[in-house]
């Protein structure tokens, strides 16, 4: 969600520049947005039906200047796999003016009403991120 959430963001200001992808740690690959997900994201304009899933590698990691994770796992697993990358692996709870540290949980498995309000908390920390980025451009 957070990748299409993102993406849609840029596109609507106009910014190309900045770039989106998102991956697991899971290891899980080819496997498409749940349909709460798709359906979530749909209510906001947001089509993210031809997402598939990806795992997260060192590689990936040092492709992005920034990397931001949704739950404290993520972060260290990120951190583990690329220290050479911690000044620049963030919680997505945790970055910019505003910030609480909050972890953003998976919804995976949970009722429609949950990944909107997954949804919605994503939001609200890529409205305060997106802007920054867009004047690190």
């Amino acid at each position: 969600m957070a990748e299409g959430i993102a993406k849609k963001w840029a596109d609507e200001h106009g910014i190309r520049a900045l770039t989106f992808a998102s991956a697991g740690i899971l290891g899980i690959v080819g496997v498409p947005a749940s349909e709460n997900a798709i359906i979530a994201c749909k209510e906001i304009g947001v089509d993210i039906t031809s997402h598939r899933s990806r795992g997260t590698n060192r590689g990936l990691i040092n492709s992005f200047d920034y990397i931001f994770g949704m739950e404290n796992a993520h972060i260290q697993y990120c951190r583990d796999i690329a220290p050479e990358r911690q000044s620049r692996i963030y919680l997505l709870g945790d970055f910019g003016p505003g910030a609480n540290g909050e972890e953003v949980p998976d919804p995976l498995g949970f009722e429609l009403e949950y990944f909107r309000r997954v949804r919605d908390k994503i939001k609200e920390h890529l409205s305060r991120i997106l802007p920054f980025l867009e004047n690190e451009i």
